[in-house]
């Protein structure tokens, strides 16, 4: 009878710990290890499993076999561009030295599969993304490269990473970040902060947020709200393949270790809610495919899927910064102007500016000011415009 009631405590608290989660278990129909998922669209996606490609076409909710290759040791990066899956397979080579790498296309309606003879090296676990109707690529040796109409060619030289949003890719070196928007016809360039350990990855929402994580342990971040301008620096603990949404609510794996462990916080790291989503197996990647849905995947067909971005948001909340979000008053006024967020765990403002109403700049500020003092503005009409990790809203006052 005790050792019943211990056996039942026990399977209790199991429950409990894996139950109430953000992340629900979804059927992957293997037990090979998950190395890579991708989002053709919602509803069609696609993932890797050692030699395997698996399918789902209800969102991730079920999975069954799509492609194998039984002579490559498995299958690494995978992205979609037009009607082919393109995907990275490392062959049966006995160790890293001697395993050699090779890049298929495969159309996803006839299966039918064409791999390239490649003049260069694929950087291991390099990361595949598709844009305009063609795939970005890093080599060993720090060639981006971009596929398009059947050929590679170099876009960007000594890149170390890179991520592609919103029609803007960034690429980063030693110490120097380039963005071009016009699909790398022209380059920006952005000074970063030196460090004496290199960057292990870098993540670009498209906007303004650029992220830069460095393998230190615990992992140091340089964070900048204004595309460069300046930089915040931020230790996170324990967390790896960190996911921001702003500057506030972000989530990762508790390393790599067992139990399977996602931590989400919506406080900048300074409290943590950790789902346990498995006790006995490991996690070991995240894929993000909205402001809503995502995914975290390890061993043994380990995958989970969030509905909610790991309970960062609801469901139906709208991520859009915009007018209705904050207040000023007293409008008109000559003292002061007071600025309220309707929600400041929801938006992190970075970057505050007073513009006259012909667009010129006459002051800047680069953290939130809940209270702006008017006595040196003339009187007349002028706009305030907040930005945020989410974009830009803006408002006009009165100076009377």
């Amino acid at each position: 009878m005790k050792t019943l009631y211990i056996t039942l405590i026990t399977f209790l608290f199991s429950f409990s710990l894996i139950g109430q989660s953000n992340w629900r278990q979804v059927n992957t129909n293997t037990q090979e290890q998950i190395g890579s998922v991708i989002f053709q669209d919602s509803l069609v996606g696609y993932a890797t499993a050692g030699n395997k490609i698996l399918a789902s076409t209800d969102a991730g909710e079920n999975w069954s076999l799509f492609y194998e290759d039984t002579t490559l040791l498995a299958y690494s990066s995978i992205t979609v561009v037009n009607d082919s899956i393109f995907i990275i397979g490392a062959d049966t080579g006995i160790n890293s030295q001697t395993r050699t790498f090779s890049i298929q296309l495969i159309n996803t309606f006839s299966k039918q599969l064409r791999e390239f003879s490649l003049s260069f090296f694929p950087k291991p676990g390099s990361l595949l993304l598709s844009r305009s109707n063609s795939v970005l690529i890093l080599s060993n040796s720090g060639d981006l490269l971009e596929y398009r109409n059947g050929s590679f060619n170099i876009v960007l030289s000594n890149c170390k990473h890179f991520s592609y949003n919103n029609n803007i890719l960034l690429g980063v070196a030693n110490d120097k970040i380039f963005i071009s928007s016009n699909l790398s016809q022209n380059w920006d360039t952005i000074s970063i902060p030196l460090y004496s350990y290199p960057i292990s990855n870098s993540y670009f929402n498209g906007g303004d947020t650029i992220v830069l994580s460095f393998p230190t342990f615990p992992t140091h971040y340089s964070i900048s709200y204004n595309r460069g301008l300046t930089w915040n620096d931020q230790t996170i603990v324990a967390l790896a393949n960190t996911q921001f949404l702003n500057s506030k609510r972000f989530f990762g794996l508790h390393s790599y270790f067992t139990p399977a462990v996602v931590k989400t916080t919506t406080n900048g790291g300074i409290n943590y809610l950790s789902d346990t989503l498995s006790l006995s197996k490991k996690l070991f990647g995240v894929y993000q495919y909205s402001r809503q849905l995502a995914f975290v995947y390890g061993e043994n067909g380990l995958l989970f899927k969030s509905t909610n971005l790991g309970g960062l948001v609801g469901i139906n909340e709208h991520q859009s910064f915009k007018e209705s979000d904050f207040t000023i008053f007293p409008n008109p006024s000559q003292d002061y102007l007071q600025i309220k967020l309707a929600d400041k765990d929801r938006f992190s403002v970075n970057q505050m500016t007073i513009l006259s109403t012909n667009g010129a700049v006459l002051d800047r500020f680069d953290a939130y000011q809940d209270r702006i003092e008017l006595s040196n503005y003339p009187k007349g009409m002028y706009v305030i415009q907040l930005q945020t990790d989410n974009g830009s809203a803006s408002k006009s006052f009165v100076v009377k």
